[in-house]
């Protein structure tokens, strides 16, 4: 799933599901592909490229890297519209930030990528040996787990899919530099924007 974590002195990594138009802005900006947490590879940006990695992610995925500190109180399960499924050539198909299906080949199969649920429906792969695809069907529904709070304006504004349900969740993260409290009344007052309810006690508790 798409995020950032900060590596102090202006420099920036980006975890980043691949596309080569990302990949071709990152290494512009002299972005290296480096090991990052244990086997886990991310986007190293240097110094001074910060403002312009973020926006080269805006441009690219739709939706800013999520941060270490940003709440991930809630799971949203959405719905492809029947005639709205889509493809991606010799890649992930992305829905924001996160891999939908993960094909390697035409006759590969697909998976579906970190925090992705497919609750029913189908994702594979096709195309041709030389120029195959990762598919997302129609009708297919889905559950993006940790899902980040500032992408739900940008989930719900896209005209694939509809959102079928905000479910309140822990937070796995324990961010020190982010108060237990203080994070449950961001996510409670998203909620209420969307016309949902939650105590905000009720949500700390379960994100501690």
């Amino acid at each position: 799933m798409l995020h950032l974590i900060e590596k102090g002195e202006g420099r920036v990594a980006i975890f980043a599901p691949y596309t080569e138009d990302f990949a071709d802005r990152a290494r512009k900006m002299g972005a290296k592909w480096r090991e990052v947490t244990g086997l886990r590879k991310a986007w190293c940006f240097p110094e001074g490229t910060h403002a312009a990695a973020v926006a080269a992610a805006v441009e690219v995925f739709g939706v800013a890297p999520a941060t270490t500190d940003e709440p991930r109180c809630m799971s949203v399960r959405v719905k492809v519209h029947d005639d709205a499924g889509w493809s991606q050539a010799a890649a992930p198909a992305l829905l924001l930030g996160y891999e939908i299906a993960v094909a390697r080949g035409r006759d590969s199969g697909a998976r579906p990528g970190e925090g992705v649920s497919i609750l029913t429906g189908e994702i594979g792969a096709g195309g041709s040996v030389k120029h195959w695809t990762s598919t997302v069907s129609g009708g297919t529904e889905i559950l993006l787990r940790d899902f980040p709070a500032s992408w739900l304006d940008a989930l719900q504004e896209d005209e694939r899919i509809e959102v079928l349900e905000i479910t309140r969740t822990s937070d796995p993260r324990s961010p020190a530099s982010h108060p237990i409290l203080e994070r449950a009344a961001m996510v409670v007052e998203l909620l209420e924007q969307h016309g949902l309810t939650a105590d905000v006690n009720a949500l700390a508790a379960r994100t501690a």
